[in-house]
């Protein structure tokens, strides 16, 4: 009764306070568990020398058991306090990415690209290489890397290349674009590009229609292109 109320409290309309309220609820929840327990052994009667020798034959039991949700459990509370992402946020981790859909004191939730909701222990979260792709409004950019071997000029293939990126709707236009020569070799081209995107989920589809046509103006010019 005292959680629902609490949820009701903190679902407040200011989307920013209320994702800090939210983040802090698994926290109130154990700190209502502790006191509730405390409360329990209190009514039963059992003073502090028995509590500690029934905690103390439990402990060797199941010690080893519950290290991993000691782990989590800390780790959900420095996730609470340290908040390296929030809910709404696209993380990657290992070969897992996608939107952070809840943050629990024991695991979180991703929602990925596929629609599949991922459950992630917070021991992992916090030890693993985590990508926050929208931390604190990050700009969302991609770098690509062609080779080019053409006889055309280097000139003319970075002009097509940028009317070729301006033409995409999907371009954040408020980040500079960079098309830069990186090297010349002796019968090819080395070009960098680097491109703000609107939107994190947007990279895989706008890599792959970029190279697509990237590919096609190779052939029709008797270039050839690769990528990197």
């Amino acid at each position: 009764w005292i959680q629902k109320n609490l949820k009701d409290l903190l679902d407040q309309p200011d989307a920013k306070k209320n994702q800090r309220r939210t983040a802090l609820l698994p926290l109130v929840r154990v700190v209502i568990f502790i006191v509730g327990f405390l409360i329990g052994i209190r009514i039963l009667g059992l003073g502090v020398d028995k509590l500690t020798v029934i905690v103390g034959a439990l402990s060797v039991g199941i010690g080893l058991g519950l290290q991993n949700i000691i782990n989590n459990f800390v780790s959900g509370v420095i996730l609470v306090f340290e908040r390296p992402f929030k809910v709404g946020d696209y993380v990657e981790l290992a070969d897992k990415k996608g939107q952070v859909m809840q943050v629990g004191i024991r695991s979180s939730t991703l929602l990925t690209d596929q629609g599949a909701q991922v459950i992630i222990p917070n021991g992992d979260l916090l030890s693993g290489r985590l990508v926050n792709w929208t931390f604190e409004e990050s700009d969302i950019r991609l770098n690509l890397q062609l080779t080019i071997v053409t006889a055309r000029s280097i000139e003319e293939w970075k002009k097509w290349l940028e009317d070729t990126i301006t033409s995409f709707k999907e371009i954040d236009r408020s980040l500079p674009m960079k098309i830069l020569t990186k090297d010349i070799t002796a019968d090819a081209y080395v070009v960098s590009i680097q491109v703000g995107l609107q939107n994190v989920q947007q990279i895989e589809w706008f890599r792959s229609k970029f190279l697509e046509q990237v590919k096609a103006e190779a052939v029709f010019h008797d270039s050839k292109v690769t990528s990197a």
